[in-house]
């Protein structure tokens, strides 16, 4: 875990709204400091949880703990975190200094100590000079950050957000993105954000965890979670890898032999557990991994290009293998290449190195 110590402990939480369980016994450790990602589709339980963190929610099962501090009978406005929501939330009568001095007013601070919280966080969020706007008169991305430095004013031990970028065009998301990520920086605070969106999750997150169905699926690093998928469910969620079914088929060495249904057809990986001949498992291979050549690789099969897409950066091909499997190919386009790049129809050698595959027994 980076971040140092533990700041956040949740200990076999759970939450039923009636039979249905929208977080089922999580464990979870976040550090101080952190930026922690909780991933996932709609209805996951994602939010649920940042809601039982923030003390919105009451978990039914479990515990959590906040600076070693047990919050089950802390209500909201005691907790040392603060909340921003998806709408901001900001007060369309208030200015944007008063917005921001709200929650200090609240807690009773001096007028010049508010003040001088106001003046910070309006340079930490670089809107200095618009402290007497109204909501109505700033951009997307200024109200977003009004949102941000109103939270920051109480200086929280934990920043929790919920989807704030998602009412965001795409090139402000960008933007914002950015800056969030140096403003967490620059704080060293925990920033627990909870995104449905992997690009915003792999590019902000120290680490993230993927929920599905109330489950923590999976915890790591970007790199751990994209590149070592646990499951199926997460190699194809996270960047969609290509996942091919078959059974264990001994060993060459360090290799693990993968006999498939497609005739004449055995691949290999690396993988050191001791996988019984004839178990079922899977291998995902992300698409950036393939080749579309004859070079020497552990895995080479015959295709025929089915789909073909330049998107400036790259150019993705769909590629059919024995008319049973469809693999997913991305390649890089680099200025002045002279090599053509296969076209719809085209036969191909689809190959890949051995330590490029991941096996999934689940």
């Amino acid at each position: 875990m980076s971040g140092g110590s533990t700041l956040i402990r949740i200990d076999g939480v759970s939450r039923f709204f009636g039979a249905t369980a929208a977080v089922a016994d999580v464990s979870l450790e976040i550090g101080a400091g952190e930026f922690f990602a909780l991933l996932g589709p709609s209805g996951c339980g994602k939010t649920t949880l940042l809601r039982m963190i923030a003390g919105l929610e009451a978990p039914d099962a479990g515990s959590i703990a906040i600076d070693g501090a047990e919050m089950t009978a802390v209500p909201p406005w005691e907790r040392p975190v603060n909340t921003v929501f998806q709408s901001y939330a900001l007060f369309p009568h208030l200015s944007v200094a008063s917005n921001i001095a709200f929650g200090l007013k609240q807690e009773g601070l001096p007028r010049t100590e508010i003040e001088a919280r106001v003046a910070e966080m309006l340079t930490l969020v670089e809107l200095e000079g618009l402290g007497g706007r109204k909501p109505h008169q700033l951009s997307g991305g200024q109200r977003q950050r009004v949102a941000l430095a109103r939270a920051l004013a109480k200086r929280p031990k934990a920043l929790l957000l919920d989807e704030p970028l998602a009412a965001l065009d795409r090139r402000l998301r960008d933007q914002v993105r950015s800056e969030l990520a140096a403003i967490q920086r620059r704080l060293g605070i925990a920033f627990i954000f909870v995104t449905h969106d992997q690009e915003e999750a792999m590019s902000l997150a120290d680490r993230l965890a993927i929920m599905r169905d109330g489950v923590l699926m999976q915890v790591g690093t970007p790199r751990e979670v994209y590149e070592r998928p646990s499951s199926r469910y997460i190699a194809d969620f996270l960047g969609r890898a290509n996942v091919i079914a078959g059974r264990a088929g001994g060993r060459d060495g360090a290799f693990l032999r993968i006999d498939t249904d497609i005739p004449g057809v055995t691949l290999r990986a690396r993988d050191e557990r001791s996988i019984g001949d004839g178990t079922p498992l899977w291998l995902a291979v992300r698409p950036e991994n393939l080749s579309l050549d004859a070079s020497e690789q552990a895995n080479r099969l015959p295709g025929v290009v089915r789909e073909s897409a330049y998107a400036g950066d790259v150019s993705r091909y769909e590629i059919e293998i024995g008319g049973t499997l469809t693999l997913r190919a991305v390649l890089p386009n680099r200025h002045g290449e002279s090599a053509p790049r296969p076209a719809r129809g085209a036969p191909v050698q689809v190959s890949w190195p051995a330590e490029a595959g991941v096996v999934l027994t689940e």
